[in-house]
């Protein structure tokens, strides 16, 4: 009985990325079956994959013991780990997959045992003497080499249990998608830290918009709902993703967006929680109300209404994982209106309203294809919301952005940038000084992407530079697969 992982399953345990372990499926290092690729063969792909031969438990325990201290026994607990019921419902469910396990177990033992008694005496059960020897042999010799196996596929297979205790699966339907759901986290709240851009509203148990069919496997409602649903949705197995976690690997039916226009114009007030000035740059930092989030995907735009008379198109710098959190960044622009009253009249107990999403400047679906990023000046506000919804779904082979700027250009919070570049693998950061009029580093990147054709590409900034990209990249004999292109106005 083979021992079967979906892709993130998998990535999860040798700890890379799915877009990773998809590049060695694709270059054949790894076969897939339908999907799912066989234990053994991830051990023998990754044979230095970090093995601790310490109890698993023990381990993830005094990690949280630590974190506990730390936060002087606060929420750090409820974050870190699922609540009781939650982790005695998943053990409950491994218990009965166990029983099974075992008793199939004991069947094939029993199977190998009597082969084993047939070739042994192979006249009483009518065999070939010497065809028997060489079959009983062989069967000795498998056995044998099993039990000297490297202990790799036994340790992913320990850590795979515990994983199954500590963070539920979700695979959706239609769409395949799938993410994990870890600590106490609502089934929503993981999926969108993972990227998914499924239909909700107010994230809290009241609009209803989140209703999801559990097609498979067992939930827990873990908050409060003044949504009723009525009895023939819950005979048929409706929800709130909002509210409830797994307690099993489970398959929910949800709609989710594939493209901006599955996004609704929405009108949500903003509170102003910060205001940096970052070498030029205004970093406004503002948050919606708790139970009316925006729902958008990464690179969009919205109308900002700062009063009743002044209104503006922004570029949109955060994450849709981070829904209540929304990032804007403004240049300072002498003369300028909106840059003006930003930086002389704005206060943090202003009052913004929003409009929108708008825009198709996004990454319409998961990708497994490398990612190119060139950001000019302030491009670099949509293009940072595209990269770190990108690495919240952990599927692109390669995540690259270029920074290109005027000589003695302040490339603002490249700090960002530098930390992605450090910690991240996938990730890879490269900041360029040049003239608006010249084209010769785009000469320097595409020579340093030699299948550039396999390269999703997203240019953002002001029309003179983006004109020449533009341009440089249509007369190309080998262009890339895609390419987008998002002109700032600020």
């Amino acid at each position: 009985m083979e021992n079967l992982l979906n892709l993130s399953r998998a990535a999860k345990l040798v700890g890379v990325s799915r877009g990773s372990l998809q590049q060695k499926i694709q270059d054949g290092e790894i076969q897939s079956f339908e999907g799912l690729i066989r234990l053994e063969d991830l051990a023998q792909a990754f044979p230095d994959a970090d093995i601790e031969h310490s109890n698993e438990m023990d381990r993830y325990d005094r990690i949280i013991e630590e974190a506990l201290i730390r936060a002087r026994y606060g929420k750090m607990q409820q974050l870190l780990a699922p609540d009781i019921a939650t982790m005695t419902a998943r053990a409950a469910t491994l218990n009965k997959e166990l029983i099974r396990i075992k008793d199939k177990f004991r069947q094939h033992l029993d199977i190998i045992e009597q082969l084993k008694a047939k070739l042994t005496h192979p006249q009483e059960n009518q065999l070939e003497a010497a065809t028997a020897k060489e079959l009983l042999n062989w069967l000795s010799q498998r056995l044998d080499e099993r039990e000297q196996d490297d202990d790799q596929v036994p340790y992913l297979v320990d850590k795979d249990t515990y994983l199954k205790v500590m963070a539920a699966h979700v695979r959706m339907v239609p769409s395949g998608h799938d993410f994990f759901v870890e600590g106490q986290d609502s089934i929503l709240e993981a999926a969108l830290r993972n990227g998914l851009t499924l239909e909700y509203g107010c994230s809290s148990g009241n609009c209803g918009l989140c209703k999801a069919r559990v097609l498979s496997g067992n939930v827990k409602q873990i908050k409060h709902s003044d949504y009723h649903l009525s009895e023939s949705e819950r005979l048929d197995n409706i929800i709130l993703m909002c509210c409830n976690t797994p307690v099993s690997d489970i398959t929910l039916e949800a709609p989710e967006a594939s493209t901006s226009d599955d996004i609704p114009e929405q009108t949500i007030p903003l509170s102003i929680r910060k205001l940096d000035q970052i070498d030029g740059i205004t970093v406004l930092q503002t948050r919606t109300p708790r139970t009316q989030r925006l729902r958008f995907m990464a690179g969009q735009t919205v109308e900002v209404s700062f009063n009743p008379e002044l209104q503006s198109r922004l570029h949109i710098a955060s994450c849709p994982c981070d829904d209540m959190n929304i990032q804007f960044h403004l240049p300072t622009i002498p003369g300028d209106p909106v840059s003006d009253y930003v930086q002389h009249e704005m206060s943090k107990s202003d009052k913004l309203q929003i409009k929108g999403p708008y825009g198709d400047f996004v990454i319409a679906d998961e990708t497994m294809s490398p990612l190119l990023f060139i950001a000019y000046d302030t491009g670099f506000a949509p293009i940072k919301g595209l990269i770190e919804n990108a690495l919240a779904q952990d599927t692109a082979q390669t995540i690259t952005l270029y920074r290109v700027g005027e000589p003695n250009t302040a490339f603002y919070l490249r700090n960002i940038c530098r930390s992605w570049n450090d910690a991240l693998d996938v990730f890879h950061y490269h900041e360029i000084t040049t003239e608006p009029d010249s084209s010769r580093y785009l000469d320097e990147i595409v020579s340093q992407h030699h299948r550039l054709e396999e390269y999703l590409v997203y240019l953002a900034g002001p029309y003179e530079w983006l004109a020449k990209a533009q341009d440089y990249f249509a007369n190309l004999e080998q262009g890339p697969a895609e390419i987008k292109i998002e002109i700032m106005k600020y």
